[in-house]
């Protein structure tokens, strides 16, 4: 008889969990992003629910058989333990998922855009948008234990709003702000001439960072020493 309860614990532990796993693939699906083109992230969701399905039906039972071995051969024991071990297994596979993913950061409930604005050395006189064929701006993420970008995100540059600014040009710019995972890096290109800056932006930025940031790198005390060097200045933007 106990095998008999064994198995209808372990399809009614396959249908809950199962539930639960669809909610789950449909979440990993947003946070890591997978294209909608030809159904791709619907059935990417649908194989993934269908997998903690099954493997809920097999560890469920198994789960039920040690239940019965620990002295808990009624219904009610049986399911206590299927349901404990898939769920405590389901709730770890989300939280791995999570915190592998490269989800954007909100600010009142809304994505945010990373602006900026970048300087000019005070050497260079030509206007930035007489610039613009080789040129462009990413915002990148570092790996935790390595010094490397493991992922990046297009943005824009806007030369027609470039301006002049205590004599050296600034050029706005926008980049999405695309994880709350790893160090940011800065990476612009201007003519076909690369630069990249660390910027030090929290992975969950508050209301502080909405504020410009100071130029950077800070110029040590000496004038003139940072005048034919790039810098820049940020802050987020919600929507």
């Amino acid at each position: 008889m106990s095998w008999l309860i064994s198995i209808v614990v372990a399809l009614i532990t396959a249908g809950l969990c199962g539930a639960g796993a669809l909610w789950l693939s449909i979440q990993a699906v947003q946070w890591y992003r997978v294209t909608s083109r030809e159904g791709a992230s619907g059935y990417a969701a649908i194989g993934l629910a269908l997998l903690g399905a099954i493997g809920s039906l097999l560890i469920g039972f198994i789960a039920a058989r040690i239940g019965v071995a620990q002295g808990w051969g009624g219904f009610g024991g049986q399911l206590l333990w299927s349901l404990g071990v898939c769920a405590g297994l389901l709730a770890l596979t989300g939280l791995g998922a999570r915190l592998f993913a490269d989800v954007p950061p909100r600010l009142g409930g809304e994505e945010l855009d990373l602006d900026i604005e970048l300087r000019f050395p005070a050497e260079a006189t030509s206007k930035p948008a007489d610039e613009a064929g080789q040129s462009r701006i990413e915002l990148g993420a570092m790996a935790r234990f390595k010094r490397v970008v493991r992922m990046r995100r297009s943005g824009d540059l806007f030369f027609d709003q470039a301006r002049i600014e205590d004599g050296r040009w600034v050029l706005p710019g926008r980049v999405p702000v695309f994880t709350t995972r790893g160090k940011r890096v800065l990476l612009v290109t201007i003519n076909g001439k690369s630069e990249g800056f660390l910027v030090p932006l929290p992975g969950r930025p508050t209301q502080r960072e909405t504020q410009w940031s100071d130029w950077l790198p800070k110029a040590p005390q000496k004038p003139g020493l940072y005048q034919n060097v790039y810098s820049y200045r940020f802050r987020v933007k919600p929507g």
